[in-house]
């Protein structure tokens, strides 16, 4: 139960500190030509397979990590 616990630990951190890394990266980015600008949509995101895959990824590495530790 306290593997469990970590997994999903996991995701929300991983939920938390994604779009201050997003954030981050864009600052120090140049900006787009032809007066374009940087953008990222949440929703879309959640909506991809993609993010489905790596929150898996996140939990089952808290899980591994925690039950290996026990």
């Amino acid at each position: 139960m306290k593997s469990v616990g970590v997994g999903l630990l996991s995701v929300l951190g991983f939920a938390l500190v994604s779009p201050l890394v997003f954030v981050a990266i864009t600052l120090f980015l140049p900006a787009p030509r032809e007066g374009g600008s940087w953008g990222w949509d949440p929703v879309a995101f959640i909506k991809s397979p993609l993010s489905w895959v790596i929150l898996m990824l996140v939990f089952v590495t808290g899980f591994v990590w925690e039950y290996r530790h026990l």
